[in-house]
């Protein structure tokens, strides 16, 4: 098993860069992740469709905007990660969720290409893994696997790995929801704040533990944080 790195003060200097970035980035992907994984929950869960809702929510301009949000910051973190594992001496396996956000980053920037020459992309794909695999948990081990390696080379930081919309996000999702409803006012802010909190906490301890669960596959130390 391998042990977390420490880094010399050159490499410090990229992990700090990456830090910021990757938490923009990342912070951006997982408020639309929980925003999509809202209005998906909501419009499947109901059991009179056809009374309710005019057309699924996901067929909308927000919602089709949210997924592509979601994507292109997946594959900005993937690609600012993928530039720091070269600079501090790592791999893309030693990156925890990385190999599998690769594949999400081939895939979604040629989304219309016929085959794939890679063959670990292939695979995913042919096993429907772009749709199946949960982006959005990439993008939480991905990003915590840095702290990880902030933690170790006792870097302080205050952009902590959260899952959280902002209330602009939470609006957005009641737009959605009504637009796709024959009643523009079925869904209401103050409701889906409350949604949003429960489904936050869910995912985030969900994130949480397939996290750990491989960060100790990889790791003799474990995760420094819980």
């Amino acid at each position: 098993m391998k042990i977390i790195p420490v880094l010399n003060e050159d490499q410090v200097v990229s992990l700090r860069a990456s830090d910021a970035i990757s938490y923009l980035e990342s912070d951006f992907a997982l408020s639309c992740r929980l925003a999509l994984y809202l209005v998906q929950w909501t419009f499947h869960n109901c059991k009179e469709k056809e009374k309710y809702y005019r057309t699924n929510p996901m067929n909308l301009l927000g919602a089709r905007l949210l997924q592509k949000s979601l994507e292109k910051s997946a594959i900005d973190t993937f690609s600012e990660i993928d530039e720091l594992i070269t600079k501090i001496g790592l791999e893309r396996g030693d990156i925890v969720g990385m190999k599998e956000l690769k594949n999400h980053r081939h895939f979604h920037s040629h989304t219309y290409l016929g085959e794939f020459k890679d063959k670990n992309v292939k695979k995913f794909v042919e096993e429907g893994l772009q749709h199946k695999d949960d982006m959005g948990l990439r993008v939480w081990q991905v990003r915590a696997t840095v702290l990880q390696l902030m933690i170790k080379n006792k870097i302080p930081t205050d952009n902590i790995l959260r899952l959280n919309a902002s209330e602009a996000m939470i609006m957005t999702v009641v737009d959605i929801l009504n637009s796709a409803s024959h009643n523009s006012d079925a869904a209401n802010f103050d409701m889906m704040r409350t949604m949003f909190q429960m489904f936050s906490a869910a995912l985030m301890g969900v994130y949480a533990k397939s996290f750990q669960d491989e960060f100790v596959k990889l790791y003799s130390e474990g995760p420094l944080i819980a």
